[in-house]
């Protein structure tokens, strides 16, 4: 690693990203809603199991969706479980979850959800969804993978009106859920945990631990001198934003839970994604893990209504 990543201090890296414009909002170019659309095949086939009942005594479905993965356009996959309320209804929330996939905040999410009368979606993995490697094209390639996921699971539902299926997302799954609410009009009402705005950003400065071992072997295997030209690579780089869609596919509603003292998805980045969307906005003063348990223990309930307020 170079000598001047190696004594460069995290407050004087996130100096320099505060020095540095996070984005200008513009629409999404011709070439990456070519590349979005080319790389989709809405084709898929659905595999349902019986799940047995959730804590909250919900019937829950295992659900597999055999689809092409629209990277490699080789066999994928998309596995889900479904939590169905205790009444029929076509009103849902999907839930996207953090690094590492399916935790036991997103199934309490979930089980509170279907206890409301939601019927809430876990989306838990696709295929190539933990990939990681030193060429930058890899967040691309991530981003179409998430969002085609979120889109399969949107065509498997089959939405007849706006503000029938909301998104519910926590750190990269708060990230996913922003490309996927402003590129798809069938979504129209999210709540996001600690996502943030701004790509190049967040990967350049986060401490999560694969981007940090990434950024480590990318300074050496790359021979970028300083986390500046990093960051200068990564805006040349990552095209697919999620802040260019924002007024993409029509108005959105947001509930947006920041954290203050955020370093794996910068605060910066997080303010910058309310401050878009004009979300409904609350802060926590804690690092990323704190405020995402806060969330869940604290704020549960005005998750739930916001989704009551919102869907219909």
């Amino acid at each position: 690693m170079p000598t001047l990543l190696r004594s460069l201090s995290l407050f004087a890296a996130f100096a320099l990203l505060a020095i540095l414009p996070v984005f200008a909002l513009a629409a999404p170019s011709a070439a990456v809603l070519a590349r979005i659309e080319g790389s989709f095949n809405p084709a898929m086939s659905a595999t349902e199991t019986p799940a047995g009942r959730s804590l909250s005594l919900c019937a829950t479905t295992s659900l597999k969706l055999s689809v092409e993965d629209p990277v490699t356009k080789n066999p994928g996959f998309v596995q889900a479980m479904i939590y169905e309320p205790h009444h029929d209804t076509d009103l849902a929330v999907l839930v996207l979850p953090p690094t590492g996939g399916e935790n036991i905040l997103d199934q309490g999410y979930a089980n509170a959800l279907c206890s409301s009368g939601f019927r809430a979606i876990v989306i838990q993995h696709w295929y190539n969804d933990t990939v990681a490697k030193l060429d930058l094209s890899m967040h691309d390639e991530g981003a179409l993978r998430s969002l085609a996921a979120i889109r399969h699971v949107l065509d498997y539902l089959k939405p007849s009106r706006p503000n029938q299926v909301g998104i519910l997302g926590t750190s990269v799954g708060a990230i996913s859920s922003e490309l996927a609410l402003g590129f798809d009009p069938r979504l129209n009402n999210a709540a996001l945990v600690v996502g943030g705005i701004g790509m190049p950003n967040i990967i350049a400065a986060s401490t999560e631990k694969t981007l940090t071992a990434l950024r480590d072997e990318r300074m050496k295997a790359f021979g970028f001198k300083s986390p500046a030209e990093y960051l200068a690579a990564l805006r040349e780089a990552v095209v697919i934003e999620p802040a260019d869609f924002v007024d993409f596919s029509g108005h959105k509603n947001v509930l947006a839970f920041v954290g203050t003292q955020d370093v794996t998805v910068p605060t910066a980045t997080q303010r910058e994604m309310v401050k878009l969307y004009g979300a409904e906005s609350y802060d926590y003063a804690s690092d990323h893990q704190g405020t995402i348990v806060h969330t869940f223990a604290a704020e549960r309930s005005r998750v739930i209504g916001f989704f009551e307020k919102n869907l219909k």
